[in-house]
């Protein structure tokens, strides 16, 4: 927060006194104790409402091919890490707006006390977030929109979150299949109950069914079926990361 000032220096169209500085401070001073209560109402009712959204559009890429026997989609967790990107990104021109509204003929002064108060220039601080968090939303919603695991009747079809290549499987290609009931997490090593799966390829591809991410669901019923179709039966490990599958 100290390089701020720094980054983003205010630079005063006109003279301001001391004496007028301080009177700004008193008089809209209260108003910054209204912020943190709005960002943390704003947000996440954004946040809400673009995963909504992005849930909405992506159901209209749902391949309807009779052929496709299961389909493997991101999870409604998954569109709410974009949403969350563009409210951020948002977060500037929705609390400028309450602000006016608010403070009506009064928000120029506002914003003026605001820069010589903290010395920083608040609208190239909104505008590099949004630069920064819209192409990360962007960058996000394009894997996410491109990411999908469709098997077939004959083949396993894997599009892999962070790459474009679609990957063609026969069912014979599967190596292994491990049900993982728990998984390691922080440095402490405390283990999280997090039953899920791993479909190992002879590429040595993984694909990971981990809930949340995708809309596999805890215990997909297509696992019994690319067990059956490849004959790979079903290991089981504890925990994930002490045990992997074969290289």
């Amino acid at each position: 927060m100290s390089s701020l000032p720094m980054l983003f220096p205010y630079k005063p169209k006109e003279y301001v006194s001391t004496w007028q500085k301080w009177q700004l401070v008193a008089k809209y001073r209260k108003w910054d104790w209204l912020c943190l209560p709005m960002m943390f109402t704003v947000v996440p009712l954004m946040t809400w409402f673009f995963g909504q959204i992005f849930m909405a559009q992506y159901r209209w890429e749902i391949d309807d091919n009779p052929r496709v026997l299961y389909q493997v989609l991101p999870g409604p967790d998954a569109w709410y890490v974009p949403g969350l990107m563009v409210a951020i990104a948002l977060m500037g021109p929705s609390m400028t707006l309450i602000y006016r509204l608010l403070l009506k003929d009064r928000y120029a002064e506002y914003e003026l006390y605001g820069s010589l108060a903290h010395g920083i220039d608040a609208r190239k601080i909104w505008r590099a977030i949004a630069i920064l968090f819209g192409i990360a939303a962007l960058v996000t919603i394009f894997f996410l929109n491109d990411y999908y695991v469709k098997i077939w009747n004959f083949k396993v079809e894997v599009n892999e979150l962070m790459s474009s290549e679609v990957k063609n499987y026969s069912f014979n290609q599967i190596q292994k299949i491990t049900y993982v009931e728990y998984s390691s997490a922080g440095e402490a090593s405390r283990l999280e109950e997090d039953p899920h799966y791993l479909v190992q390829f002879k590429d040595r591809t993984v694909w990971n069914t981990l809930p949340g991410w995708t809309n596999a669901g805890r215990k997909p019923n297509f696992i019994p079926f690319l067990s059956q179709r490849s004959g790979v039966k079903i290991d089981t490990i504890g925990i994930e990361g002490l045990e992997q599958p074969d290289k």
